[in-house]
């Protein structure tokens, strides 16, 4: 009666845990990296201490102007760098998770596996 009951536990309401679980894991990864708010942002100034709107001769306004290009550039590279860190991470993350719910129903018979393998003298 355990192991029926293991077995039904294992290949039904386990196995729906981990892939619950795994999607909850990929949602706080994009949680984390935040992409839909750096897309948002993307050509937003970067961390500007004093480059807002000024009034007052052409020579302060052109180096205020360049001074907000260079930070949208700055904010460019540094959101695009984060946007490509972030999908590679959820990429990655997403295949793990591909491959662990592929070995989950594999993981009872491992003893089994193994005991054969000895048996056979397969070396892993």
């Amino acid at each position: 009666m355990l192991i029926v009951s293991f077995a039904s536990w294992w290949y039904g309401a386990g196995w729906r845990f981990v892939a619950s679980r795994a999607k909850y894991k990929i949602s706080r990864m994009g949680e984390f990296f935040s992409i839909s708010l750096l897309l948002k942002t993307l050509f937003s100034p970067y961390r500007q201490i004093s480059a807002g709107a000024v009034n007052g001769p052409l020579n302060l306004r052109m180096r205020a102007f360049f001074d907000r290009q260079f930070s949208r550039f700055i904010g460019f590279f540094v959101r695009m760098i984060m946007i490509i860190a972030g999908t590679v991470a959820i990429i990655v993350l997403g295949m793990a998770t591909i491959v662990w719910l592929v070995v989950w129903p594999l993981l009872p018979l491992s003893p089994l596996i193994f005991v054969v393998f000895a048996a056979t003298g397969v070396a892993l």
